[in-house]
Order: structure tokens, then C-alpha cells, then sequence
């Protein structure tokens, strides 16, 4: 834990210290409105060189989004995409400066037998579920303030009775570059990534690129490129007192309308490996494998040329979780279509997914199980990669439209999962399962937004139902 903490002090004092000439913004989750909103105006051919280093977008980075998309999107999207903008600058201060508050109101049915934080004591070595518990409702409230200032953004809640904080962050540009210390989530790759789908929001150091990048003189004809790089630690109670992550992704656009990426998380630390800085460097390059939990995945994006009648976005991810020739015989295989607009519905946007975790030929073994970080690719009580938690077949449809110049924002999904006896939810929730969510955002004044959302997934034996409602101002 020292070690992370001077690597945060010195971060902490290079982002105040560059704030006096840089330019810096705050980041968006991959779960915010207006990341959604420039990944689907990108996928519809408006903006250039949009590419992010991971899935949570600087703020200045989305607001170019959608302000070149604004101007140059056609009139049936045309005040959809000015809304957005526009939402942008009321919720955030015109990404400079603002405050806010929501309060919150949420009902859980068997809240207390989703998961459980506590470090398993026998294979398989990350369980996280707990054996059935009798049908029930959890009930609470909350309250959330937030403030963002150029360099920095926290959120700090209220519930049960406690007061603590909840996101936060300091960050610093020099030139393309963006360091920052803080706690926010990090997601890799198109869709639900493999390696890190941005479920869990981390402690960490990051290093990456806040806009992409283009290699100097002849080299420029190979595209943009953008790169991040984290280091973060696990909590006590499930990893031990020394468990850290790091993680790191590239992403390559050699053309508009094709972009590639390779994703990389490693966990290690609870026997004292790596004990200096050579071996750290070894295994962050790959060179050496010592006693660390790797995933990793290589990804791709592509824009189907079918936009004068069917505008199409196909994307697909290959993993591994650690074990030789892994990424042959007990892969993890994602594959997805989106499509950003509907004919004849244009504000419509629809997609599907197939995730399957598992077992080809050859060989078996378990995802996200270590045999030495015990405590599993888990941050708390909640998945670090797919949230299917390891071995598995999930099939996913969604939709979203905006309405009223995104005034009033619809969001639906629906999945079928079979998790196999070897995930990390086993055996509790072992089988096939049905679910879906929904949510409803309405913002009906500039300075106040509505939301409500509910989701439920039910097995053979158990069953899982959440609702919240949420009230923001902003200021």
C-alpha cells in the first residue's frame, strides 16, 4: 500500500503543479449519457479521430463529440445531437465548472443473496456467491453531491446514516497526455469488456492519452493511436493487505472506419512478486511470467460501408485468462452488432451481443480463479471483467432512443445467460437464467433531471430485482 501511496502523492503534486499551464478536464464512466451518445455519433460517420484510450472519455474529448457532430449531422439528428450538447453544458457547467445534488430512493428483493465480500476458504478459489437465502425486500435511500472544477471532480454520498466519498479525481494535460489520481471505473474494449468492463470504480494512477495520436513524419500514414495505463489496489478483505492491479491498453485506427485494440490486466502482490522494479517491468512487457493472474484480449471495431441504407457497426473481442495455449482451448469470445439508427426510426439504436466463456478442446480450466490470487478477478463483490463472472454463454439485445432533443432518454436491454459449474457464481446461480433492465431519464427543466431504472434476472431457484429512482439538480 506505500507504494501506491507515494505514487499517488507525486501524481497528486504534478497535477497541481500542471494545472497552472495545462488544460485539463475530468473523465466520464462508460455508463454516462453523453459517452453513449459520441460512440453512436461516431459509429453514424459525424465526428473524426474519435478514440478513446479506455472507455471512460475526458469530458473535453465528448463535448468535441458532440459539438462537431452537431454542426455537421443531418436535420433528422441534427437537434438531437445540439440536445445532447447542449444537456452537456447544463449538467456539467459547460465542462469547466458546476455542482450537483441527487437523491436517491432504491428497493432490492433478496439484496442479501447477490454476493458475498469474504475470501473464499476452498475451491473454487473466487467463489462469490452465497448459498440461497429466503425471498426478502432491502429498502434505502441516499444522497449525492458532486462538484468539478477544470482539474478535478468528487462525489460524496450519503447512506445508511454514513457519509463517505464516492468518485473522485485530479488530473492534469501536457500536450496529449492526461495524469491523473483519483477513483473511478475503467472499461476496456467495444461493449462488456473481458479484461475490464468498468462494473467496479478503483482506486488508482493513470496514465494516458486524452485525445489520439499520431506518430511524426512518414509514420502518420499508419493512423491514430491512443494508450492507458493504471495501477491500482485491491481491497484488503478479498485480495490481502499487498494485492495490486495494473492494467494497460492500445488502441490502433488505421483507417475511419476500423480500429483495433489489445487490452492487458494484471494482479499481483499477495506473495511479495514482483519484489522490485525489474521484475515489474518484465511482466509489464511480457518478457517474464511469474506468479501474477493475466487477462487479456485483443478487440476490434469496424463501420460497415452500408450507411446509404443500413448504417452497420460490427465488433468482436478474443481473450485469455492466463494457462498456456488458454486463448485456443478455454477462450473468452465476444462478438456484437450495432445499429446506430434504425431506418425509418432514425432516433432508434439498437445491437445484440454473444459473450461465451469456456472450454473448446484440449483443456479446461476456470476464469477469473487464480491459484495464488485467491481472491479472484474481483473487486469487492462484484466481477472485474464479464458480468457473467467467468465460464459461461450470455445473448444480449438492447435499445436506446432519445426523445425531444434528448430531453427524455429511454434505455431498454434484455439477456439469456447460462453460467456453467465452474463460474464464479456457482452454485447458487449454476444454469440458465433470464433478464433485463430499463431505465428512464427526464430532464424536464435545465437544472433538474428525473430518472428512474429497474432490473431483474431469475434463474431455477432464485431470482434478483432492483429499482431506483433519482432526482438530480445541477447547479
Amino acid at each position: 500500500m506505500g507504494g501506491l501511496r507515494w505514487a499517488g502523492a507525486v501524481a497528486g503534486w504534478l497535477v497541481f503543479a500542471g494545472t497552472a499551464w495545462a488544460a485539463p478536464s475530468t473523465h466520464l464512466s462508460p455508463a454516462h449519457w453523453a459517452v453513449r451518445a459520441a460512440e453512436r455519433l461516431e459509429e453514424l460517420g459525424l465526428v473524426t479521430d474519435y478514440l478513446p484510450a479506455q472507455r471512460s472519455v475526458p469530458i473535453s474529448e465528448v463535448e468535441r463529440v458532440l459539438g462537431e457532430a452537431a454542426k455537421s449531422a443531418s436535420p433528422q439528428l441534427r437537434a438531437t445531437a445540439q440536445g445532447w450538447l447542449r444537456q452537456l453544458h447544463d449538467e456539467l457547467g459547460g465542462a469547466s465548472s458546476g455542482f450537483g445534488v441527487n437523491a436517491s430512493l432504491w428497493v432490492d428483493r433478496n439484496a442479501d443473496e447477490r454476493v458475498s465480500p469474504s475470501p473464499p476458504l476452498h475451491p473454487p478459489p473466487a467463489t462469490i456467491a452465497q448459498a440461497p437465502s429466503s425471498p426478502g425486500w432491502a429498502m434505502g435511500a441516499s444522497a449525492e453531491a458532486s462538484a468539478w472544477l477544470a482539474a478535478g471532480a468528487v462525489d460524496f454520498a450519503l447512506s445508511d446514516g454514513r457519509a463517505h466519498l464516492g468518485t473522485w479525481e485530479v488530473e492534469t494535460e501536457l500536450g496529449p497526455w492526461s495524469l491523473s489520481v483519483g477513483r473511478r471505473p475503467v472499461g476496456y474494449g467495444p461493449g462488456t469488456g473481458m479484461v475490464m468492463s468498468a462494473s467496479v470504480p478503483l482506486n488508482m494512477v493513470e496514465l494516458s492519452t486524452a485525445r489520439p495520436v499520431r506518430l511524426p513524419w512518414v509514420l502518420r500514414g499508419l493512423g491514430s493511436f491512443a494508450f492507458e495505463t493504471f495501477l491500482s489496489e485491491l481491497d484488503a478483505p478479498r485480495h490481502g493487505v499487498n494485492s495490486k492491479l495494473w492494467g494497460m491498453a492500445v488502441q490502433w485506427k488505421p483507417h475511419p472506419r476500423l480500429a483495433l485494440g489489445f487490452q492487458r490486466g494484471a494482479m499481483f502482490g499477495i506473495d511479495g512478486y514482483p519484489g522490485n522494479l525489474k521484475d515489474f517491468l518484465l511482466m509489464a512487457s511480457m518478457l517474464k511470467n511469474g506468479r501474477e493472474n493475466n487477462v487479456l484480449s485483443a478487440t476490434f471495431r469496424y463501420r460497415v460501408p452500408t450507411e446509404s441504407w443500413l448504417p452497420l457497426t460490427a465488433y468482436g473481442e478474443w481473450a485469455t485468462d492466463d494457462g498456456d495455449g488458454g486463448y485456443l482451448w478455454v477462450p473468452g469470445l465476444r462478438f456484437g452488432v450495432e445499429l446506430p439508427s434504425v431506418p425509418l426510426v432514425p432516433l432508434l439504436c439498437v445491437g445484440a451481443e454473444y459473450s461465451f466463456i469456456g472450454t473448446i478442446a484440449v483443456r479446461h480450466f476456470p476464469w477469473y480463479a487464480h491459484s495464488r490470487e485467491r481472491g479472484g478477478w474481483v473487486s469487492g463483490d462484484l466481477p472485474l471483467g464479464h458480468p457473467l463472472g467467468g465460464n459461461g454463454r450470455e445473448l444480449r439485445a438492447y435499445a436506446s432512443l432519445p426523445l425531444f432533443g434528448a430531453a427524455l432518454g429511454i434505455d431498454l436491454s434484455a439477456f439469456r445467460r447460462q453460467r456453467f459449474y465452474d463460474n464464479l457464481y456457482s452454485p447458487m446461480r449454476e444454469g440458465v437464467s433470464l433478464g433485463g433492465n430499463a431505465a428512464l431519464r427526464w430532464r424536464p427543466l435545465r437544472n433538474l433531471e428525473l430518472s428512474v431504472a429497474g432490473e431483474r434476472e431469475a434463474g431455477t431457484r432464485w431470482s434478483d430485482t432492483t429499482a431506483s429512482g433519482r432526482m438530480g439538480l445541477v447547479f
